[in-house]
């Protein structure tokens, strides 16, 4: 049976997966990261040319966010070369990311500005997303990283894995609520609420410094973590959940 592993798209919560990538790895024998082969295969051969090559893929967020793993899957792959490492995300994703990005901020500056909220517009945004070339990727690996709730969500359901982990405190931000929503994981009639709080969290990460910052500021905002209880989302916490699938005692938390 997998074991699916969750962290946070956050400075703090991939640098708490690159210190615990070692022990994940050789305790699970094989692991896969939710990172393109192409960069992965540039960080074995030369880990100058990797973070060069990362550089443009990545715009400076994401590259904030993600660098320190790319470090670690160096060190790991040198210090433990018997350890079956595989990359799965699609050789797109960045260029996804900052298509939606631009699309989410388009649609907040015409909610602030006009006052103009369309919640299928947003949901919009995330349409047309499988996850099948995904789970053909990981099959093969014992434990599986997952980055942000809606993925966590998406593989628990799909590749039904023994246990849950999280490396940091995990909860969904608006636009994972919006993406579950858009794929049908959720119901949609709380949308509008929803797509309230996601303006709100892009305010959050304008004025903050890291996303780590702006996740924090979500997570002690008592009416969005109100909103969550009502859509029954759980936050995790690392330690206190560690789920077994199938367990009568576990409530499913999504």
């Amino acid at each position: 049976m997998k074991i699916l592993i969750g962290v946070p798209v956050t400075e703090r919560g991939v640098r708490r997966l690159s210190r615990s990538l070692p022990e994940l790895a050789r305790r699970y024998g094989s692991i896969a990261l939710p990172l393109p082969q192409s960069l992965c295969m540039r960080v074995v051969t030369s880990s100058v040319e990797a973070m060069d090559y990362a550089l443009k893929l990545m715009n400076p967020s994401n590259f904030r966010v993600w660098s320190s793993l790319l470090l670690a899957l160096k060190d790991l792959v040198l210090s433990n070369p018997d350890v079956d490492v595989g990359c799965y995300a699609p050789e797109d994703t960045y260029a996804t990311s900052e298509a939606r990005g631009y699309a989410i901020a388009t649609l907040t500056v015409k909610a602030r500005a006009f006052g103009i909220v369309k919640p299928e517009e947003w949901l919009k945004v995330y349409k047309g997303q499988t996850a099948k070339a995904v789970i053909e990727r990981v099959a093969g690996y014992n434990a599986i990283v997952a980055d942000g709730y809606s993925w966590v969500v998406r593989l628990r359901k799909e590749v039904k894995p023994r246990k849950v982990l999280v490396v940091d405190t995990m909860a969904p931000t608006p636009l994972d609520v919006l993406e579950l929503m858009a794929l049908g994981y959720l119901d949609t009639s709380m949308a509008r609420e929803v797509v309230d709080y996601a303006i709100k969290y892009i305010e959050y990460i304008v004025t903050s410094f890291t996303l780590t910052q702006a996740y924090n500021r979500l997570l002690e905002d008592n009416g969005y973590l109100e909103l969550l209880r009502r859509l029954k989302l759980k936050i995790f916490k690392v330690r206190r959940v560690v789920e077994e699938v199938g367990s009568p005692t576990t409530p499913d938390p999504f």
